[in-house]
């Protein structure tokens, strides 16, 4: 990558994510943005198998989350597929579920882990998670929804 200080997303792939070497969270910000639900796992294998970097805080884990979450939570209704299938938790540290692609399910899991991992507390809203049984991709929003 260049020294120049601007970021070609397009330098950037799992393998550099998952071995560490990106450092800079703009490009690291450009992959995930660019991976999109269609990638190959490869974003999935590059999150849960990269290093904890000494520097991140809680905030940069729950940000990173934020990111793949908002991602995460796209679908296509016109796909046959089905979508919406894996269970992740929605704000780390607040016990609240909802359903997401299931290709970004194990990233999701990863970051949810090196969380607790890192002891990361959250100020959570006192509201009652509602139970979903099945997700389904909104023809309105194409987005992930929950179902009871």
């Amino acid at each position: 990558m260049p020294d120049s200080g601007s970021v070609d997303a397009a330098a950037v792939d799992a393998a550099a994510v998952a071995d560490g070497s990106v450092r800079d969270a703009a490009a690291r910000d450009a992959f995930l943005r660019d991976s999109g639900p269609a990638s190959d796992g490869a974003l999935d294998a590059a999150i849960m198998d990269a290093e904890v970097d000494a520097r991140r805080t809680c905030n940069d884990i729950r940000s990173e989350h934020s990111t793949l979450l908002a991602r995460a939570l796209l679908c296509d209704p016109l796909l046959t597929v089905v979508q919406c299938t894996a269970k992740v938790e929605r704000a780390l540290g607040c016990g609240c579920q909802v359903f997401v692609n299931h290709s970004y399910a194990a990233g999701l899991n990863a970051l949810a882990d090196e969380w607790n991992a890192a002891g990361c507390t959250a100020i959570c809203p006192l509201v009652v998670c509602p139970e979903y049984n099945a997700g389904v991709c909104s023809s309105a929003t194409s987005m992930c929804e929950g179902r009871p």
